[in-house]
């Protein structure tokens, strides 16, 4: 009873622990968006254990368990293996398949080796029959390995398989630990270029949005400098910051190799902490900008930004029930200070609002035109990407430079009434001083009249 528990937890029904008498026959008709999956058939087979003939396809399977290596959420129990084993999966193909080049595509956090009738395809990670020498795969930005399948009436494929830390795993991260199985597939060259057509263009919007917040974290960090009592650019640099940072985590594991321990620490939680982080920035930040008293509330979602993050990886919470909740709380209470700002007459609102508005728009038209655009364009939506990112940012940055320019504005009126009011109080001190002059001119001419009529007077009086 207790097996068979187990087996429903690896995937494993009653029906598929049949004997497989129908062979899949591959063919190219069956490929679907260029690629063929192998991992949801019926028809493989499980052993613990490790011997390097289980990868001959002759060695007979016959007595080994039915088990589907993927769909598995829960780490394969210690009573059916010791943390490796092989899996076999027997399948046939026509014509249309042979003699041409095909591609592996493999997906797994554990570790493999992959042979096909008996041959190393590829490796992924180092398979080790010991814990500490097994090195778990970094599935990301790997592009797949070619192979030739030649003809024949069966073809076998033979993967040995280990996954010493998924117990541990599931302790320590839960759901985030995601699969403990692998996907595997055959497909065309296509897959490669889609890879390589993912990564570049991830790795552009990234490049982009980046360096676009870095000018703003600089702009504004300068302003700050020079001018810190203006708060507003202070709280502006430090969710352009975060943003910045969180553009680059986006596409990190397309340029450093992760395993999932790894892109869960250094890649996943920092993500949603930054992220979270600036959005709980706006209300302080839009309060701060149009002069508003900081509310209680302001400062509780930026305390509450690392504890929503912490609650959707250590206790498994709905994550898009909280990112509502979160992101609906931030949006209202940004809207309701744009509202009172409007109200209050205050200048450039406009462009703040647009900021919002423009990344909202953004973002909705970036997930519409991936899902239902077929095929889209990159170029399309690296531009929504980045205007997701920069809206906002952009938004304040124009806003705080309508102020400058209504400061300076201002200033330059003030200039001018200063000067206009110093061009009368000139021209009043001139014809004052012309005033004191004519008058001393005048008192001097007086006296020297006085003086030549006394010089006179005196000869004449001698003369009487």
């Amino acid at each position: 009873m207790l097996n068979f528990i187990l087996l429903l937890l690896l995937n494993v029904t009653p029906s598929s622990m049949q004997v497989q008498n129908d062979l899949f026959v591959l063919s190219d008709s069956l490929f679907v968006n260029d690629i063929t999956h192998f991992g949801h058939r019926d028809g493989w087979r499980f052993h613990p254990g490790d011997d390097m003939q289980w990868a001959d396809p002759d060695f007979d399977d016959s007595d080994w368990m039915f088990l589907k290596p993927v769909g598995l959420f829960y780490p394969i129990p210690d009573s059916l293996w010791q943390g490796y084993g092989w899996f076999r999966y027997r399948f046939a193909a026509d014509s249309t398949i042979h003699n041409k080049i095909w591609y592996l595509s493999f997906f797994t956090w554990g570790a493999a080796d992959v042979f096909l009738d008996g041959q190393p395809v590829s490796s992924y990670g180092s398979f080790s029959t010991d814990r500490q020498s097994e090195v778990l795969n970094a599935p990301y930005g790997k592009f797949n390995p070619p192979f030739v399948l030649s003809p024949g009436d069966t073809h076998v494929l033979a993967v040995r398989f280990s996954y010493h830390h998924g117990p541990q795993l599931k302790k320590m991260l839960g759901n985030n630990s995601l699969y403990f199985g692998f996907g595997i597939g055959i497909g065309t060259d296509a897959l490669n270029s889609q890879i390589k057509s993912f990564r570049d263009n991830g790795l552009r919007v990234s490049y982009i949005s980046s360096a676009m917040l870095l000018v703003i974290v600089l702009l504004h960090g300068f302003l700050f400098f020079l001018f810190p009592n203006e708060r507003s650019n202070l709280y502006i640099t430090i969710i352009v910051l975060l943003l910045f940072m969180h553009s680059i985590l986006a596409f990190s594991h397309w340029i450093f190799e992760l395993n999932r321990i790894q892109y869960f620490f250094f890649r996943q939680i920092p993500f949603s902490l930054l992220g979270v982080a600036a959005f709980s920035m706006f209300p302080v930040t839009l309060s701060a900008m149009f002069n508003q008293k900081k509310k209680l509330v302001y400062k509780l979602l930026i305390y509450f930004a690392p504890i929503y993050s912490a609650s959707v990886f250590l206790f498994q919470f709905n994550v898009l029930i909280l990112i509502g909740i979160f992101s609906l709380a931030v949006l209202l209470t940004s809207a309701g200070i744009l509202v009172r700002a409007k109200k209050q007459k205050e200048k450039g609102v406009w462009f703040v609002a647009a900021g919002f508005m423009g990344s909202l728009l953004s973002a909705v038209a970036a997930v519409i035109y991936e899902s239902f655009v077929v095929p889209f364009r990159w170029e399309i939506l690296t531009i929504l990407i980045n205007l997701v990112y920069v809206s906002i940012p952009l938004g304040m940055t124009l806003f705080m430079a309508y102020r400058f320019h209504n400061l300076f504005a201002g200033l330059e009126h003030k200039v001018a009434e200063r000067t206009q009011d110093l061009k009368i109080s000139l021209d009043d001190l001139r014809s004052t001083q012309n005033q004191l002059v004519h008058a001393e001119k005048m008192a001097s001419l007086g006296e020297l009249t006085a003086g030549i009529a006394h010089e006179i007077q005196n000869p004449l009086n001698f003369v009487n």
